[in-house]
């Protein structure tokens, strides 16, 4: 049995979704087609517009065999840290290929820059630009171009492939990798410029808008998009902005908030308005706008530091909680059972509580604007 990987995030699904999806059945040629998704915050610190079990919907309506939940600390957060609970995952389930989506399409160049990053060569160049202000993703750029000497400019698909890759040597390197080119719009695109393909930021804008999307997203995901509950940034920002207020002095205890942050927060929500502002003002040469999100998603999570030691994130995800699966592959649920070393969550119980408590606390966040429940079984189709 042939059991192939994806690393989603269906933000909301789309036709190049669904090419990524066909096209791994097509060059794997697979038994089983995994997918492991982000929940419903994703790794750019953004609220999930659809929640994660009607995503999960959608990608099994797609043809996805299974899909498991990347855990909230995995989700939101740095590419490397993203990948290895992406990648650690996938190894769990006994799969022996994964596919990704890249700009460049070149496997041997982003081969050659996951090498590098393991060099301690890589570890000293990105020290001497971060020490001179540099956010981490922009000092990792430049010292990959110093040491390889490339002028190539790298898109987010092809930083994130080239973490998968690093991870891929790192967690096992029996796991084959291929890449497809991303067609159309590029991620942070916000305009439709493509008749069948866009990029799920523009999807976004253009739903929020109310505008005529059905010539880039399958027809059950226009269907879930007119019917479930749609979730945006701007509904979250009173408790955000309450949750910095109250908690100004507990702020520097907050995960992924460091070197005074908390000091920049404070000052700027008092006098932004909306959740656009707050971040445009917190931008800097040091932070990215995905960095600010997901520092801001922290807040908002009450994630503290304290919290994020005791789960030990550098040693794994905790168990694999699977969202949903095609009712045909139901016998595979018992044979990863078997493959995986950590625990599988089909069922929420008091027995199994603890390990997906952080995520079931961060569900509950995310639906208070929806007054939903937390689904405790995975949906079938």
């Amino acid at each position: 049995m042939k059991i192939a990987g994806i690393v989603v995030e269906y933000n909301p699904f789309h036709n190049g979704h669904l090419y990524h999806l066909q096209e791994t059945k097509r060059l794997t040629n697979c038994d089983v087609l995994i997918a492991v998704m982000s929940g419903n915050f994703t790794e750019r610190g953004d609220v999930a517009i659809l929640d994660k079990h009607v995503r999960t919907a959608l990608a099994l309506e797609a043809g996805c065999d299974i899909v498991i939940e990347l855990p909230y600390l995995y989700a939101v957060a740095s590419a490397d840290l993203f990948s290895y609970g992406a990648i650690y995952l996938l190894n769990q389930c006994g799969v022996s290929e994964i596919v990704f989506g890249s700009e460049s399409n070149d496997y041997l160049i982003l081969t050659e820059n996951a090498e590098v990053i393991n060099n301690p060569a890589f570890d000293d160049k990105i020290k001497i630009y971060l020490d001179e202000g540099y956010s981490y993703p922009k000092a990792a750029e430049l010292a990959l171009k110093a040491l390889i000497n490339t002028n190539l400019e790298f898109k987010s698909n092809d930083i994130l492939g080239i973490q998968y890759i690093r991870q891929i040597k790192r967690i096992n390197p029996n796991i084959k990798y291929q890449t497809i080119t991303r067609l159309g719009n590029m991620y942070h695109d916000t305009e439709i410029t493509h008749n069948y393909f866009a990029s799920a930021t523009a999807i976004r804008k253009l739903v929020k808008e109310n505008q005529n999307i059905s010539n880039v997203v399958p027809p059950y995901t226009l269907e879930a998009l007119s019917t479930q509950p749609l979730h945006y940034w701007e509904q979250y920002y009173p408790y955000l902005k309450y949750q910095i207020l109250a908690k100004q002095y507990e702020l520097h205890q907050i995960h992924d908030i460091t070197e005074g942050l908390e000091k920049a927060i404070i000052k700027a929500v008092k006098t932004s308005n909306t959740f656009a502002e707050l971040v445009t003002s917190l931008v800097s040469k040091r932070y990215t706008k995905g960095r600010i999100q997901r520092s801001l998603t922290h807040i908002l999570n009450t994630i503290t530091k304290e919290e994020v030691e005791a789960y030990n994130i550098h040693n794994g995800p905790k168990c694999i909680r699977i969202l949903g699966f095609r009712k045909e592959k139901t016998p595979i649920i018992q044979k990863l059972k078997k493959i995986s070393t950590i625990p599988i969550i089909t069922n929420i119980t008091r027995q199994n509580y603890d390990l997906v408590k952080l995520d079931l606390h961060v569900s509950q966040i995310y639906h208070l604007t929806d007054n939903q429940d937390e689904r405790k079984i995975p949906i079938i189709r």
